[in-house]
């Protein structure tokens, strides 16, 4: 039987442990953003936030919110369609 060296296994374990927290990553942060989003400021502004979607990228670490609306009293509301923010600063 043939064993590969220790470094390979190593690696190997390295990188799918990566591949694993980036689909993790993929998969929940745009549903627990979500819902804790809409919570927080609700709770925050005393007003109803919307989010439509969100769409996080985890190799670009890009987040991206579609369909942001916060309502007004009376029941009408103003929001963004798209807001996305990437990773560094803005220029």
């Amino acid at each position: 039987m043939l064993r590969s060296p220790l470094w390979h296994r190593r690696v190997a374990w390295a990188m799918g442990g990566l591949v694993l927290l980036w689909a993790l990553a993929y998969a929940l942060v745009p549903v627990v953003l979500k819902s804790q989003l809409e919570k927080a400021v609700s709770q925050k502004l005393g007003r109803q936030l919307t989010v439509g979607a969100v769409d996080f990228r985890p190799w670009s670490l890009e987040l991206t919110l579609s369909d942001l609306v916060i309502a007004k009293a009376g029941s009408l509301a103003w929001g963004w369609k798209t807001a996305c923010f990437p990773q560094g600063r803005p220029s």
